[in-house]
């Protein structure tokens, strides 16, 4: 994604299709210009409620965000959404 009307879109995307989402911040760290941020996941599937973490790393430039990596197992989230469906 680039931008942020991209990203805005993304987001409401990941809202629809998990209204309950919550995302929890485990830990973070700063190095330089980036910060990590690790978060668990707190959602519904088709099976019920379940957690999974991933790691955000976003690069600061003059005040804002730069680049905004997130990383996630996407297969372990598909099965989630996916289980019985």
């Amino acid at each position: 994604m680039h931008g942020r009307g991209e990203y805005a879109a993304r987001r409401a995307e990941v809202i629809a299709l998990i209204p309950d989402l919550r995302l929890e911040v485990a830990e973070h760290a700063r190095n330089g210009e980036h910060t990590f941020i690790r978060w668990i996941m707190h959602a519904t599937g088709t099976a019920g409620p379940f957690q999974m973490s991933g790691i955000d790393r976003i690069r600061m430039r003059d005040g804002r965000v730069a680049e905004n990596v997130i990383r996630f197992d996407r297969a372990e989230l598909e099965e989630h959404l996916t289980e019985g469906a």
